[in-house]
């Protein structure tokens, strides 16, 4: 390869980092930390965590924005961690599925178009299925796929995919014939202290040489296992990301909120929604109807009201999440995994509102899915007071208020008293078992995996 190709190479990728820079700064922060390999052996582009290893021939092809989208989605799959697939799952379908959930964390309002030139159809849905799988993990959309693209000829099935697997397997061969066109000297610097016995191949600061995989520039090989320790250090670099791009969250919130939920992905829901919301709201749901009547009195010629369950449609629920100082993000993921576990067991046919709130309440947002839902942005940070929650319920819900209030909180804080509530039943989820509410029904939800009480 010549060297005006590769600084030409150089250059497209930096103009591409610096363009995903001024749009998204916690992905372009990312793809500062992994080095850019030509390749002969990959038709397209792959990653290994450590490279993004592309054909020159593709990456000449693209237009800036084809670069921008796909630089963001190889990031997207390190810090996802789905390069480290189980080894079953090898294979174009699950990789298939791995790129639809990815086209749900991709920076919002910048990818938007439906099918890009050289990277044909972006797929944000299984195929055939109306289903809304933004949230779904690459396993629950793998499992939904109504075929396997092994069904399909080579070419056909390339252009389902705008990117390639190939890497995610390999840890230190990157070919003989690689070339560094772009390095990252804090990732060589840990792969080095990881390794120190050996030297990088070509120096650092976005030099060219060759790229192979011998010697101590990369960790891992048969001794590394999983890549654990690779995982730790794009664990680490993903929150550092986070944290970095939190002070430009008016600008940016809702690429931090995606990026956010590829790197602390929702746990599955404990609570049964569907049992708990049926038995809990319908308690006091129960009525005399003729309609229809009661079957046992028919023959009589008398017609008597039957005792009927009003059929529970689970809209107006109004979900309130405590966000304030003493509540972690662990404890607020947990939350929207359980409010989508929600949605889920509802069959989508749940619809509400989540609101915030510390000393004071932050305004409720409509939600009839688990795109809308994961769209909601916390707020809060301060103390709490749970009497805030219901002053804010009496002035705004009093004409029309929610089939049921469900709080996600810790407990501690000041109650108001049960009247405040408007005669709606009141649903407390708590995260631990020294706190428990005056009134209303309580659910412990166990920060770690165990079934949840109900009181």
């Amino acid at each position: 390869m010549t060297q005006a190709r590769i600084t030409r190479l150089r250059n497209k990728i930096q103009a591409s980092r610096s363009r995903i820079m001024s749009v998204s700064p916690a992905y372009a922060l990312l793809l500062m930390y992994v080095r850019f390999v030509a390749v002969s052996d990959v038709k397209k582009i792959s990653t290994n965590g450590r490279c993004i290893c592309f054909s020159p021939d593709y990456l000449d092809r693209l237009y800036g924005e084809e670069l921008d989208l796909l630089l963001c989605h190889q990031i997207l799959h390190v810090v996802t961690g789905q390069i480290w697939r189980p080894r079953e799952l090898k294979g174009d379908d699950y990789h298939f599925a791995c790129d639809i959930a990815v086209s749900h964390l991709l920076p919002e309002g910048i990818f938007t178009k439906e099918r890009y030139g050289h990277l044909g159809e972006i797929r944000r849905s299984i195929p055939g299925r109306r289903e809304d799988v933004s949230g779904f993990t690459p396993d629950e959309i793998y499992s939904r796929l109504p075929y396997s693209l092994y069904a399909f000829g080579d070419r056909v099935r390339s252009a389902y995919l705008p990117d390639d697997d190939l890497y995610w397997d390999r840890k230190n061969d990157l070919g003989q014939n690689g070339v560094l066109i772009l390095d990252t000297p804090e990732l060589a610097g840990f792969l080095r202290r990881e390794k120190p016995g050996g030297g990088p191949g070509s120096g650092t600061g976005g030099g060219s040489g060759s790229a192979a995989g011998g010697g101590g520039e990369e960790i891992g090989g048969s001794s590394d296992g999983d890549g654990a320790r690779l995982r730790r250090f794009w664990r680490s670099r993903a929150e550092a990301a986070l944290k970095a791009a939190a002070s430009s969250a008016g600008q940016y919130g809702d690429d931090v909120l995606l990026l956010e939920r590829a790197v602390r992905p929702m746990r599955q829901p404990l609570v049964d929604w569907k049992r708990l919301l049926n038995e809990f709201v319908q308690e006091s749901t129960f009525d005399y109807s003729f309609s229809p009547p009661d079957r046992r009195y028919v023959e009589t010629g008398f017609f008597l009201p039957d005792l009927n369950e009003a059929a529970f449609v689970p809209r107006e629920i109004l979900f309130m999440a405590d966000a304030s100082g003493s509540v972690d993000d662990a404890e607020l993921s947990a939350a929207f995994s359980e409010i989508r576990g929600a949605i889920e067991q509802f069959g989508g046919s749940l619809r509400g509102k989540l609101g915030f709130f510390d000393a004071d309440v932050y305004p409720p947002v409509g939600f009839d899915s688990v795109g809308d839902l994961l769209r909601i942005r916390p707020r809060g940070g301060g103390g709490t007071d749970f009497r805030a929650v219901f002053d804010y319920i009496g002035r705004r819900y009093r004409n029309a208020p929610p089939a049921c209030i469900v709080i996600f909180t810790d407990g501690d804080g000041p109650y108001p008293l049960e009247r405040a509530a408007m005669g709606v039943p009141v649903l407390w989820l708590i995260n631990n078992r020294e706190m428990t509410p005056p009134w209303g029904k309580t659910v412990r939800l166990p920060t770690r995996r165990q079934n949840a009480d109900v009181l």
